[in-house]
């Protein structure tokens, strides 16, 4: 009787050793759902859900807010997770404007020198040789000489828009997730 004890008991410390390898990738990869959460319900979820400010202009522009045409803000929150171990688990991301979206800023602003080309786009209507010769009109794009912008400074001010951080909601949901990792070692 003794020895089966010994090997339930070893079975068990097997179960919880690799819970505790698996646990931080798992709370890491439920924290990223949970910043994901926050783009797809447009608000913080922290001690209270605080909606996020509109965006500037047309009031029934429906385009999501912080969604652009690229994704790119979003996406990289999707594969925000930089580190986890027991120690411990960092989100993060390295779009350059995340932390202003983030915290919100209101300051002055520089712009670094870039070059720009001028694209200008005509309308040329006119026949050509074709079959039927139907006259047609056509957008052609004329190129310009690209030039030196020069950076300068300006005044910015950027609502806070909260999507990643500490938050009571996330602990809640952190716990709840390592107590049933927990509980199937049990089982």
């Amino acid at each position: 009787m003794r020895s089966n004890f010994k090997i339930a008991l070893k079975r068990v410390a097997l179960k919880l050793k690799k819970a505790q390898e698996k646990a931080p990738m798992m709370l890491a990869n439920e924290g990223q759902k949970f910043f994901v959460s926050n783009f797809q319900k447009e608000a913080w979820q922290g001690n209270v859900q605080k909606k996020w400010k509109p965006r500037k202009g047309n009031p029934n522009n429906k385009k999501p807010i912080l969604i652009g045409r690229t994704r790119k803000l979003i996406n990289s929150v999707r594969r925000s997770v930089k580190e986890a171990n027991t120690k411990r688990i960092v989100w993060g991301t390295s779009v350059p404007y995340a932390e202003i979206h983030n915290n919100g800023y209101n300051g002055m602003v520089s712009r670094k020198a870039h070059k720009r080309q001028l694209i200008k786009t005509v309308s040329v209507s006119g026949s050509y040789n074709g079959l039927g010769s139907k006259r047609r009109k056509q957008k052609v794009q004329i190129l310009g000489t690209r030039h030196n912008v020069s950076g300068g400074m300006y005044k910015m001010r950027m609502p806070q828009r909260k999507f990643m951080g500490a938050s009571p909601v996330l602990q809640k949901l952190l716990v709840k997730k390592l107590e049933s990792i927990y509980k199937d070692v049990i089982r």
